[in-house]
């Protein structure tokens, strides 16, 4: 999973997703790819610094079968630190 991120000055994320057909030519298993990054997201979301907006495009070189959660949600994770857009830990409980 790559990640491009833009810095803007608003108070909210906006969150964009690409899959690439040559991922699949499935518009299921493309979708399904989408829901689960929106989820990582969605659980996330509370710790993501905000104001900012994140493209997140999928790899074409992963195979369908090895798709899971808890794959994405590492790579989501992983993208999210590499970034440093995870809000400390005072930050999350103030």
């Amino acid at each position: 999973m790559s990640m491009y991120l833009l810095h803007h000055t608003e108070e909210y994320n906006s969150l964009g997703i690409a899959v690439s057909k040559k991922f699949s030519k499935s518009s299921v298993k493309r979708n399904r790819v989408k829901r689960l990054i929106k989820e990582s997201y969605r659980i996330n979301e509370s710790q993501i610094l905000s104001g900012n907006a994140i493209v997140f495009l999928w790899k074409n070189n992963a195979e369908y079968d090895d798709v899971s959660f808890e794959s994405i949600h590492k790579d989501f994770l992983k993208c999210m630190k590499k970034a440093d857009l995870l809000k400390k830990e005072e930050e999350c409980h103030a």
